[in-house]
């Protein structure tokens, strides 16, 4: 959503529980050249030992996945050679935290894309990117416009050790009417489920739309699934 209106907006405050995603907005913002020199490494890496273990029978993918480094620069490099090379591109975590998705088969993936990440990086030139939950982060006033894509209702939701539950879809819904109230413009999506439309079934405004879909184990299954788009009312 960002990405695509960035050159109508003047300020913008992107946040997200994620640390390992804050830190990589973060650095593309700040030192992107940076980024992708290091990027660059893990490209070179990957495609020299692609195919070969090494003697503790493990490949480049996994002894980068079990690093977790504490460098920002070196955080945000995993986190994105990681995505491009992951199954899927899936993002993923076990209950301790730590990113567990297996590796992708792919022969020449796009680890580092420098034009991709420059433009990116121009576009967060008029962002503040920040760690924290929607409800510590979102201070709105009248005419500012809120959107948020939790973690879908029903659907995966292992994007955080935490997870987002029905008291964390509720404590949203709350934060959406304290934010309407306010004057803001609040629009936020979710699936189309019973549970949803009946906790936004006062002061929003419902339409149901069909979403493509591009993670399914099956290729034959990336289709589309119904969605809902939910707008504060006024």
């Amino acid at each position: 959503m960002f990405f695509a209106f960035a050159e109508r907006i003047d300020h913008a405050v992107l946040c997200d529980t994620n640390e390992d995603l804050v830190i990589t907005y973060q650095m593309v913002k700040t030192d992107v050249e940076a980024l992708i020199e290091r990027l660059r490494e893990h490209e070179r890496a990957h495609r020299r030992r692609n195919g070969k273990l090494y003697r503790d029978g493990k490949s480049y993918y996994y002894r980068v996945r079990e690093n977790e480094p504490d460098e920002p620069l070196d955080v945000a490099a995993r986190f994105i050679y990681l995505n491009k090379t992951c199954f899927n591109g899936l993002y993923r975590v076990n209950k301790s935290g730590r990113f567990n998705v297996p590796e992708g088969k792919y022969a020449r993936p796009d680890i580092c894309n420098p034009d991709r990440l420059r433009r990116a990086s121009k576009a967060l030139v008029n962002a503040e990117v920040m760690l924290g939950d929607f409800g510590r982060t979102v201070h709105p006033a009248k005419g500012d416009f809120i959107y948020c894509d939790p973690p879908y209702d029903g659907t995966f939701s292992d994007y955080h050790a935490a997870g987002f539950a029905q008291d964390a879809h509720r404590r949203l819904r709350d934060a959406a009417d304290c934010w309407a109230d306010k004057g803001a413009k609040v629009l936020l999506s979710n699936a189309d489920t019973e549970a949803m439309r009946e906790l936004y079934d006062r002061g929003f405004a419902i339409e149901a739309v069909q979403a493509p879909r591009s993670i399914n184990a099956n290729a034959k299954g990336r289709s589309s699934a119904a969605e809902l788009l939910i707008v504060s009312n006024g």
